[in-house]
């Protein structure tokens, strides 16, 4: 709906209405004060608004309230301290506002509370109330981009209610509490993006996690054994930490799992063979690491793999002949010392739009690559900064040629020489790679990178 302006004050000459639903309309001006003459009123979601202005001193007057959503507004100040006399609410989202004042410590009186969103607001740097750790029914917990500082409290475990909890983007530092993966309840687990330090717990009994991100903090040590057990796991965030050892050969054991990131750790051993045991795997980013040895084969064999990134590691030996993961999308395995050729089977990946393979030891490539240009400009590659700039003949309408007899071909311009090359509509494809490849005719060592925007331009050079 399309409601504008101010709520009227009649509506609550409706004495028996109990839930109010306005959401995602363009309500006006400060909070609608007049419904407080609503006595009965149990539910209601003022969200995505465009209220201004502060929360009001006497908000407790909604004596019946179990449900308050004043989420995606402009209200700003401090969260007014009659709040906690709301003694009956159960769900209470103040998300994306510009609450710039505190948080009171009132709303941990809340003791029927389920689910409390107070995401992104500009609290002053406050530290996590531990008397918020009293509410047992909480079973979801939102304080993502609120400032929060100091450490996350042990007591997080008396919330035994939790399964969601979202304390990501703050500035908390400390070790992260063991009694956070004794909550057998807990489902989804986000601290990504704060000062975390130390090592990850080792004893984890919240089995039913399904979501885990805690990326990008401080955190040392090696990878818990215990991960293996998260049966019901499909996503597993870690990267951007410190983090050592050995990858677990347990972590195979996660049938479920979907989305496994590594990326930019000092992880050193051999990738597990086991890793080929996750058939639901989606993604897999272990780049900028030391891991070394050979890509296992199972890797090529997940059917349902689109992303691999493998860049930046010291692997070696030859990429897997057999390819059965014919759903990939990007092959990043740069800056390893591969060795031998890129396999014929690539040719087979037609929904790849990036291989980036450069920087190895390869000595040849074969002929059965995936749809590339049929020429290449052997100009020098542009610097970084003055890109190839593209010129479409014929004119390219919706990602199709038309006109010239084109037969929906794409053209594009080297800057340089202004050779216009051409390639079949392919969404973006980068290939790297050293390699004696044929180029117009001629026998050339070459430095290939090709590239297809989003739009279907090609841009490919060659250094000679």
């Amino acid at each position: 709906m399309n409601i504008t302006g101010r709520i009227p004050s009649v509506i609550c000459d409706l004495k028996n209405i109990t839930l109010i639903v306005l959401s995602s309309n363009y309500l006006l001006g400060e909070f609608p004060t007049v419904l407080y003459n609503c006595s009965k009123l149990e539910i209601l979601d003022l969200s995505q608004n465009m209220l201004v202005g502060r929360v009001p001193d006497d908000i407790h007057r909604f004596s019946r309230l179990s449900f308050l959503n004043l989420g995606q507004n402009t209200f700003f100040g401090d969260i007014p301290e009659a709040i906690g006399r709301l003694t009956t609410l159960k769900n209470l989202y103040l998300h994306q506002n510009k609450f710039n004042g505190t948080f009171p410590p009132e709303i941990c009186n809340l003791s029927n509370l389920e689910a409390l969103a107070m995401d992104r607001n500009k609290f002053v740097p406050s530290r996590i109330p531990v008397e918020l750790t009293r509410l047992k029914n909480l079973s979801f917990l939102s304080m993502l981009m609120t400032n929060l500082i100091g450490e996350i409290p042990e007591s997080v475990g008396d919330m035994t209610g939790l399964q969601l909890i979202n304390l990501s983007a703050n500035n908390l530092n400390g070790m992260i509490p063991d009694s956070l993966f004794l909550l057998k309840k807990l489902t989804h687990l986000y601290v990504y993006g704060n000062k975390l330090s130390g090592e990850i717990p080792r004893r984890i009994e919240a089995l039913s996690l399904t979501t885990m991100d805690l990326s990008a903090n401080n955190l040392t040590g090696t990878i818990p054994e215990d991960f293996g057990k998260l049966n019901n796991l499909t996503m597993l965030f870690m990267h951007s930490n410190q983090l050592s050892g050995k990858m677990p050969a347990s972590i195979g054991s996660r049938w479920g799992l979907k989305q496994f990131r590594l990326k930019g750790n000092s992880l050193s051993g051999e990738i597990p063979e086991t890793i080929g045991n996750l058939m639901k795997l989606e993604m897999l980013e272990l780049s900028h690491n030391n891991l070394s040895g050979i890509i296992p084969g199972s890797l090529f064999l997940l059917k349902n793999l689109k992303y691999l990134y493998l860049s930046d590691n010291n692997l070696s030996g030859e990429i897997p002949r057999r390819v059965e993961a014919l759903n990939m999308v990007r092959i990043v395995l740069s800056r390893n010392n591969l060795t031998g050729t890129i396999p014929e089977e690539f040719g087979r990946l037609d929904k790849l739009t990036i291989l980036s393979v450069h920087s190895n030891q390869f000595t040849a490539v074969r002929r059965r690559l995936p749809p590339l240009a049929t020429a290449v400009c052997c100009c020098p590659l542009p610097p970084p900064s003055l890109p190839p700039r593209p010129a479409m003949l014929p004119e390219v309408i919706e990602g199709r040629g038309r006109g010239g007899g084109g037969g929906g071909h794409f053209f594009t311009q080297c800057r340089r020489c202004h050779l216009c090359l051409h390639s079949p509509p392919t969404a973006l494809l980068e290939v790297e790679v050293e390699a004696e490849v044929k180029v117009l005719g001629r026998e050339m060592t070459t430095n290939a990178v090709a590239a297809t925007s989003a739009s279907g331009h090609l841009q490919q050079c060659c250094r000679r």
